[in-house]
């Protein structure tokens, strides 16, 4: 979420916070033979292009997290109460092809994260915004989510930051589309530390271990913010695109 509510800690965020995330992914290798993009989202309701949607090439190596460190951190958005999430769904959806799930059934990780509400379905306005065309699939978000769900472990973080928490009901409605796979994050320097501990629950690591892994006040935040989320055994992998 590159929005202006997020303020500082999305600059702080992609001026490379999310180190820790990639050398903990070849740490730990909770998947096997990563290949991990980052993505810029902004308010396509209120941003034009490219505020509203970046998103970087897929990298094996150090070099994403220069690509990470280029997002351009635009501020906008609007007062509605939601940014537009779901744009990544979308790209994820109808613009991407995995070897690993087509021709092994591996599942990828799509991780969004921000400090708002579920934003309305996508339009073809909205999308041709992005896209610059009129031929682009129009989803409601549970049927897009429904489908992006083959291919990908979607999960979405709540960002708690100088105060700022989601209001009761703009919780709700993150619960309503994605129950457990909703992450209420209550310290936003942990949020690596966090996206590895669920990919490695997802693929079958013990919970209570994975926490346990962290030191300190780091597996505090890491319990707490995964606190509701069941193992899930399967094959999974962050893959090439």
């Amino acid at each position: 979420d590159i929005t202006g509510s997020m303020g500082q800690v999305a600059h702080l965020i992609a001026a490379g916070g999310l180190e820790t995330l990639v050398t903990e992914i070849f740490s730990r290798k909770p998947v096997s033979d990563p290949h991990i993009a980052f993505a810029g989202i902004g308010d396509v309701l209120a941003d034009g292009y490219p505020k509203c949607l970046q998103v970087s090439q897929f990298e094996s190596d150090m070099i994403m997290i220069d690509q990470l460190k280029k997002l351009w951190v635009a501020g906008g958005g609007g007062g509605n109460m939601s940014e537009s999430y779901t744009l990544l769904w979308h790209a994820a959806l109808f613009h991407t092809r995995t070897d690993a799930y087509e021709k092994d059934g591996r599942k990828g990780f799509l991780f969004t994260f921000g400090d708002d509400g579920v934003p309305p379905d996508l339009t073809q306005d909205n999308l041709r915004a992005v896209y610059g065309r009129d031929d682009e699939i129009v989803m409601s978000n549970e049927d897009m989510l429904a489908e992006v769900s083959k291919m990908y472990h979607v999960f979405h973080i709540n960002i708690e930051h100088d105060g700022c928490k989601l209001g009761q009901h703009l919780e709700a409605g993150w619960q309503k589309i994605l129950g457990e796979r909703f992450l209420n994050l209550t310290d936003y320097t942990k949020l690596s530390e966090v996206i590895v501990s669920v990919m490695q629950v997802v693929a079958g690591a013990d919970k209570q271990a994975v926490v346990d892994s962290w030191q300190g006040g780091t597996g505090l935040v890491v319990k707490q913010t995964i606190s509701g989320l069941s193992t899930v055994h399967g094959k999974s992998s962050v893959v090439r695109f």
